[in-house]
Order: C-alpha cells, then sequence, then structure tokens
C-alpha cells in the first residue's frame, strides 16, 4: 500500500525541491563565471598541498584554490594531481602563468614512483568497482607524504581565512596527523574490525577531506606488509574503505585534531540561505550543493 500523501510530507518535499534547486541554479550561475586564481609567489619552507580531481570537478578545484590564495601573501608548494588523461590535459590548459613550485601531475607518474608492493594495493582497489577511483587519492597521499609534509584536501572545500597561519600554530605543539572531526562516523566496519584498532569505531569520527601528515607518518602505519594483508578488502573495497585506513593511521599516531574553529565538516546549516558555519576551512563532504551555495 502506497503511503499517504499528507500535508507535512508535501511541505518536506517542497521544501526539499526548492532550496537544492536555489543550490542547483547557484551552481550553473557560477560554473559560468569561474573566478580567475591570483598565483603569488611560492613559500617552499611551507608544508606541500596537494589535491587530486576528475574533470568534472575543476571548477570546485578553481574556487578552491582561488579562495585558499586570497587569504595568503605567499602559496604552499601545489600538486594538482589529475585522475586521468583528460582531467591531466583540462588542467595544463585551465591554469595560466603557474609559479614554480605548483606542479601539474597524472596521478599514474605517481603511482609509478611507489614500491610494487603498494602498487600492488593500489591496483587492486582500483580495479574493484565503483569505489575504485578513491584509490588515485590515496596514492597522491602516499607519493607526498614519502618526499615531505603535506596538507592534502579535497577539492570541495572552501577557504574562509590565512589557513596557513593556523597550520604553522599547530604544529608548533604537533608532531603527528592533524585530522577534522565529521558530523558522522563513516569508515567499513570490517575493515575497522581486521585492523583492530578499537578506536576507530568508539571515539571520534574523523573526516579526511582535509589531513595533514608529517613525513612519511601514513607510510609508517601503512606499511606494505598491512596493506598486502588488506589485499581481499581492497578486491571489494567500499566507499569508506580509504577513511578506515586514514583513522587506523590517525589513531595508531595518537593524531590531533584540528579545532572546529579552523576546520569544519558539517550539514549543520543545511536548508539555510546563508553560510552559519564560520571556521576557516569548510569541507563539504556530502553536502557539495552548499558548496556552490557558499563559493565565492
Amino acid at each position: 500500500m502506497a503511503p499517504l500523501i499528507t500535508i507535512p510530507r508535501l511541505r518536506q518535499s517542497f521544501k526539499y525541491r526548492v532550496f537544492y534547486g536555489y543550490c542547483n541554479l547557484l551552481k550553473e550561475i557560477k560554473v559560468r563565471t569561474l573566478p580567475s586564481v591570483q598565483w603569488h609567489s611560492v613559500d617552499f619552507q611551507l608544508p606541500r598541498f596537494a589535491t587530486i580531481t576528475r574533470t568534472n570537478d575543476i571548477p570546485l578545484l578553481i574556487y578552491s584554490l582561488s579562495t585558499l590564495i586570497r587569504y595568503l601573501d605567499y602559496i604552499p608548494p601545489l600538486w594538482l594531481v589529475a585522475d586521468s588523461d583528460d582531467a591531466y590535459a583540462a588542467l595544463c590548459s585551465g591554469f595560466d602563468h603557474i609559479p614554480q613550485g605548483v606542479d601539474i601531475i597524472h596521478w599514474e607518474t605517481l603511482l609509478s614512483e611507489l614500491d610494487q608492493n603498494y602498487q600492488k594495493f593500489i591496483r587492486c582497489w582500483q580495479q574493484s568497482g565503483k569505489w575504485g577511483g578513491y584509490s588515485k587519492k590515496f596514492t597522491v597521499t602516499l607519493a607526498a607524504s614519502l618526499r615531505s609534509d603535506l596538507l592534502f584536501f579535497d577539492t570541495d572545500v572552501l577557504w574562509f581565512g590565512n589557513f596557513t597561519k593556523s597550520l604553522l600554530s599547530l604544529l608548533k605543539s604537533s608532531s603527528s596527523i592533524i585530522v577534522g572531526e565529521d558530523c558522522k562516523r563513516s569508515y567499513d566496519p570490517a575493515v575497522a574490525e581486521f585492523l583492530g584498532e578499537p578506536r576507530i569505531m568508539s571515539q571520534s569520527p574523523l573526516n579526511c577531506g582535509v589531513v595533514y601528515y608529517p613525513k612519511q607518518s601514513l607510510l609508517q602505519e601503512l606499511n606494505q606488509e598491512l596493506l598486502l594483508s588488506l589485499l581481499p578488502f581492497a578486491k571489494q573495497a567500499t566507499t569508506h574503505f580509504e577513511q578506515t585506513l586514514i583513522a587506523y593511521a590517525f589513531w595508531k599516531q595518537n593524531g590531533d585534531w584540528f579545532p572546529s574553529e579552523v576546520l569544519a565538516t558539517t550539514l549543520d546549516d543545511n536548508f539555510s540561505i546563508r553560510r552559519k558555519t564560520h571556521s576557516l576551512v569548510r569541507h563539504y563532504a556530502g553536502a557539495k550543493h552548499l558548496f556552490w551555495r557558499d563559493a565565492y
């Protein structure tokens, strides 16, 4: 029997349709009028920043970079990584006058630099099906943190202040992985149980959309032997496989948290016409419609 159509249900449906329609309209407008990225000189003393993008997400990346750089006198070294040949071509043609220290890289180049066992694990994950693409992000994280300290950020991140100043301040008292808290727990329970780190499922949930990694910290915890033991899970990777791995590394490192006023991942202001979360950085996980509301 079909559920009854009641006045409250109609109101809720209307609320969803109007708000998501509003956000989609903003997206159409803002994608047509992308900001120009005003590059500054690179400060090579800063930790490297890195991200990976699909072709379809390059507009998000442009807004993310534009807002990151807006508050900085000098920008960090940057890796802009493409997840495909098409994305690589689009990145190369889409950015003009890139300064030394900002590099456009194909993800396969980074994969080729990793040891064979890491490559085996990542290829297995990549070929697992719907969620195999997350293996490419994991590749970037491993390769970049192998070389230097790293701040990884997803493309659906906006910056509302001088984040590098806050990061450097946090690094005075932290020498481990630093993450932001998630609005809900998003892990693969079977992988968490296999890894045997109880804090993954019992403590505050983390989000891996913006993470600081000290040099080689990730490889210390996710070593080749451990990842090879995870091949059965990689063959059938779920959407939360990557985040569970990062959570394991975080807790084994006794990591630190970005304060909520620095980094937020939230849905608290969903259905609000204006942003109500006033952190320096926001990751719009599960809320890309709000990204387009707030992009500027």
